[in-house]
């Protein structure tokens, strides 16, 4: 029994504790506000004469406050729900609080353990005009005290602007409570926050003492004196020795946090007038209240959540819907790692897997989720980097370890490093091919990259990655590129290429010469004429032609010239007949070889020509590079849902032997079109190998389980 005693003890000590001392200040002026305005509007309003009509909705400004490297900091998710709960109690008084879109992150240690002598330093710097400014910090401390205060706001004639402790936000009660004070509300005990009423407990006094609304009863002040099951177990008395009766579930009392709930009719007039009139300066919004008519919706339009937005994406069907909601939310709630997450996977199926990888970090970095994991183990896999996606799938398995989908995929990347002699399978042309049907910069360098790994003599992807970077800006990192690649090769596309990294660092001497080097190994080069002259006018001189002066000198080689990255700026007509042109000579061509060559260079011209994707895609196949190709034919899908596209997707599965996804693809074709023969016929094929590929597993199992 004794030690129930105790524990009933210290849950009643927890309990008091929660109820935190508010910081806000009432002022002489802001009892003259009560007394000269807010008192006789509330006699008016409840005689029914100046009751607003129409809800005003009044913009906040967010800040939240941070730690120094970014971590910490309540989430906008949290703010919202405070923010909604505050809504429905302000209901009655037509009064609405919006947060804007945009939020305003402070990342600062000094703001984020928060001094009450430090906020004109932070809030002269980020407050907004016209708006009521919500700062929600780590922890407030008054002066040079020790003590915490779960937050503050300013009473009318004060500054638009409320103070929270990040703590106290969820607790359903504090910035209603708050936000009474900005409204023009005083505690119910008084206009101090730590002291005793002289309000009498008849009410004879209500309108000059206590918080001079007469509705609320006389409160001695509430802290510490109201137990777990809101009762009210103070002896106070008033001067005439009557005991008090407290209303303790009044929000601007000091009752715990989980007993306040109401405020009474004149609370209502007063944040009503307040609302309408003291704080009119903040030019709200108004909303029509009017119930809206059929076909006549409502005008008011609310400003979307990080929630909103993340609801939406996941309802979406299309992939550029889902990642621009997704990326809404991240916008307004960098530190959601379920929005991180989920634009990572939608990344991971339209094969941007770099960009995928890193907002799978990103959501690993927030928090530490077995979905997460698994996602990133996806992206590892479809890198080929088998290791660490084994790893990714046991740490989801060590956190959730019924998570079926991590165990079978481990699997799958387990089969896949045993069947490889190294983690990086992929070959040099296959990461070529990958670089050269990338949209993306930092993907082309990343594949480049990995050819120049494996083999640091191959000019093209030294020339290529070095075209990616001058695109990025990444000028000097180029020339370096480039350098090496002329080293290798004297080509006149490398020094076409060093010409424009020159003519970009406003070395137009050096790049008049690159392009002479250039026109000194094809004199028709016409890329290099007009880039020559681009560099000359740059100059404001016209330098007689020289003679051919490269960086290094030029040697006749027997490899197979390389195209160059598309030119900047090239004529369209010119472009779009020259596409014409090779395309027509692919389909002409019998040799496969040939077809893939013409069709590169239709795509380099025009990398959305679709049939060109498709059209390679089946030339690759020809010359089983079945992985280039079915790259290909997922670059044609993706650009228009085809029935010959999936059929050629299908087929590439099939020659990779993954026979159910051929399947999937080949359904696809025949849900265009029904009737599609070939589309049939290879379905057929696939579910005989599957039979075949079943019963050879089920011999094999029955041959090795003999004794």
């Amino acid at each position: 029994m004794r030690y129930l005693f105790c524990f009933l003890g210290i849950l009643f000590l927890q309990i008091q504790l929660s109820a935190q001392p508010c910081g806000t200040v009432v002022t002489q002026q802001h009892q003259d506000f009560l007394t000269r305005f807010a008192q006789p509007a509330m006699y008016s309003f409840r005689s029914g004469n100046n009751q607003p009509k129409t809800v005003r909705k009044f913009p906040v400004q967010l800040h939240i406050v941070r730690q120094s490297n970014g971590q910490g900091g309540v989430t906008v998710s949290e703010v919202d729900a405070a923010l909604s709960l505050l809504n429905q109690k302000y209901a009655p008084a037509k009064v609405k609080l919006i947060r804007n879109k945009k939020v305003n992150y402070i990342s600062s240690n000094r703001f984020y353990h928060f001094r009450k002598s430090d906020e004109n330093l932070m809030c002269n710097e980020h407050d907004v005009k016209n708006v009521i400014n919500l700062y929600v910090v780590n922890s407030i401390k008054l002066g040079n005290s020790n003590g915490i205060v779960a937050g503050y706001a300013y009473m009318p004639n004060g500054p638009d602007r409320m103070v929270m402790n990040a703590t106290y936000l969820g607790d359903k009660t504090t910035l209603i409570h708050e936000a009474g004070h900005y409204f023009g509300l005083p505690h119910t005990h008084g206009m101090g926050n730590m002291t005793i009423t002289n309000e009498l407990v008849d009410g004879s006094n209500c309108n000059s003492e206590g918080d001079k609304i007469c509705d609320t009863p006389a409160d001695p002040n509430l802290l510490g004196v109201v137990d777990y099951q809101c009762n009210y177990v103070g002896n106070y008395r008033d001067k005439r020795g009557r005991t008090y009766q407290p209303m303790v579930e009044n929000y601007m009392s000091y009752a715990p946090a989980h007993c306040c709930s109401k405020f009474t009719k004149g609370q209502y007039d007063i944040i009503s007038y307040t609302a309408h009139h003291s704080r009119k300066y903040l030019k709200p919004v108004t909303i029509d209240n009017t119930p809206s008519q059929p076909g006549n919706p409502t005008p008011e339009t609310e400003l979307l959540t990080a929630k909103d937005y993340f609801d939406q994406a996941m309802k979406a069907t299309r992939n550029s819907e889902k990642i621009r909601n997704y990326n809404k939310a991240i916008e307004l709630d960098p530190n959601f790692p379920e929005a991180w997450n989920n634009r990572a996977w939608v990344k991971y199926e339209i094969t941007k897997y770099q960009s995928a990888l890193r907002d799978a970090n990103k959501a690993i970095q927030l928090k530490r989720h077995a979905n997460f994991h698994h996602t990133r183990g996806a992206i590892y896999h479809a890198l080929k980097q088998y290791k660490n996606a084994i790893e990714d799938y046991n740490m989801a398995l060590s956190i959730d370890p019924d998570f079926v989908d991590a165990r079978n995929d481990k699997k799958i990347s387990e089969q896949a490093l045993a069947n490889s002699q190294q983690t990086e399978e992929l070959s040099e042309d296959e990461y070529f091919n990958l670089a050269l049907n990338s949209e993306s910069l930092e993907d082309q360098i990343f594949y480049y990259s990995k050819i120049l790994d494996k083999n640091p003599s191959h000019a093209s992807a030294w020339n290529n990655r070095a075209w990616a970077k001058h695109q990025l800006g990444q000028n000097y990192d180029a020339l370096n590129d480039v350098n090496k690649a002329l080293e290798l090769v004297q080509d006149k596309d490398f020094l076409h290429t060093k010409g424009n990294i020159h003519h970009a660092l406003g070395n137009y001497n050096k790049a008049i010469a690159a392009y002479d080097a250039a026109l000194a190994l094809d004199p028709t080069y016409s890329y290099a004429k007009k880039d020559r002259a681009k560099s000359v006018r740059a100059m404001g001189t016209q330098p007689e032609p020289t003679t051919p002066q490269p960086d290094n000198p030029v040697v006749v080689n027997n490899e197979p010239e390389t195209p160059a990255p598309p030119p900047p700026k090239a004529e369209p007509v010119d472009k779009k007949a020259l596409a014409s042109k090779y395309f027509r000579e692919a389909r002409a061509a019998r040799n496969p070889s040939k077809k893939a060559t013409l069709y590169t260079k239709v795509l380099r011209i025009n990398p959305r020509h679709h049939a060109a994707w498709n059209n390679r895609a089946m030339a690759k196949m020809d010359l089983k590079q079945y992985r280039a190709a079915l790259s290909d034919a997922t670059k044609a899908v993706q650009l228009k849902r085809h029935k010959s596209y999936y059929h050629t997707k299908g087929l590439a599965y099939y020659n990779l032997k993954q026979y159910k996804k051929a399947i999937l693809e080949f359904d696809k074709a025949l849900r265009i079109d029904p009737k599609f023969h070939w589309a049939k016929q290879d379905k057929k094929r696939s579910q005989i190998a599957i039979r075949k590929q079943n019963k050879s597993i089920i011999y094999t199992r029955n041959v090795s389980g003999k004794k």
